[in-house]
């Protein structure tokens, strides 16, 4: 596939966003290729598909994100799910964040915030602090999610799923704001593993195992809340138990998981 550019170095209608599909029976398909988008439309948005399912495909291809320009602000709204999703910032920038958002008034198109589906990888690079906000929506990533030094995931009291058939991991040596709300591991094979620098990572909500693999790559998993696990837990690491009120935990008899108490 080639290369396709929104970066809005001409005129441009602003009540639609740098990259458009917003009506639920326009077609969206995705199978390789990469799009790269700069400069926001500001309120209405960087990126903008509302098709509904019947009207969109995605089994391929890179969506970049580059935060730039001079808008306050760096909306995303799909209801398509995406393959590979990049978010840099430029140096020097406005725009600090990309955040699920609301994304314009239009009349017959999908105008409110849904959350983030991305097939494969989900990349925040690191270079002049790029933050992803995921606004309360829930993240859901099938390959590698990867939060590189510099970068800052601010998940809210969203759940992070990871949901793959293949291996994954996740890599944190950015910042994860207050840690994560939920987790959940539902692989239908394949194991998750933990990378990165930061040597812990913190849930203060639900940590649910659902299937598949856990690796903890040797970091503690602090589990500020309840705890569920019908998968396997591996590692040299653990999942701590350290929130401050009474917390529960279930384990089924066939699988394993290391708990300390803190």
């Amino acid at each position: 596939g080639g290369v396709f550019k929104a970066i809005g170095t001409g005129g441009s209608d602003g009540a639609y966003a740098r990259f458009s599909l917003p009506y639920p029976e326009q077609v969206f398909i995705m199978t390789g290729g990469t799009i790269n988008i700069r400069n926001s439309q500001s309120s209405t948005g960087a990126l903008h598909i509302g098709s509904n399912a019947a009207s969109y495909s995605v089994t391929g291809g890179t969506i970049n994100v580059i935060l730039s320009g001079t808008g306050g602000s760096f909306p995303l709204l799909s209801t398509a799910p995406l393959w590979n999703l990049t978010i840099s910032r430029v140096a020097g920038a406005t725009p600090t964040a990309v955040t699920l958002a609301n994304i314009g008034s239009i009349s017959g198109a999908t105008n409110t915030a849904k959350p983030l589906v991305v097939q494969n990888d989900f990349i925040i690079e690191g270079a002049n602090t790029p933050q992803f906000v995921a606004n309360n929506l829930d993240v859901t990533v099938g390959g590698d999610f990867i939060v590189q030094s510099g970068a800052v995931y601010t998940p809210g009291n969203n759940t992070t799923t990871f949901d793959g058939s293949d291996d994954q991991a996740f890599d944190i040596s950015g910042t994860v704001t207050s840690g994560l709300n939920n987790l959940v591991v539902s692989k239908p094979s394949g194991t998750i593993t933990l990378t990165g620098s930061n040597s812990s990572l913190i849930v203060r909500g639900v940590l649910t195992l659902s299937s598949g693999i856990l690796n903890d790559g040797g970091k503690v998993i602090q589990a500020r809340a309840s705890v569920q696990n019908d998968a396997v837990h591996t590692g040299t690491g653990s999942v701590t138990l350290n929130g401050s009120s009474t917390q529960s935990f279930l384990v089924t008899e066939r699988e394993s998981l290391e708990i300390l108490y803190w």
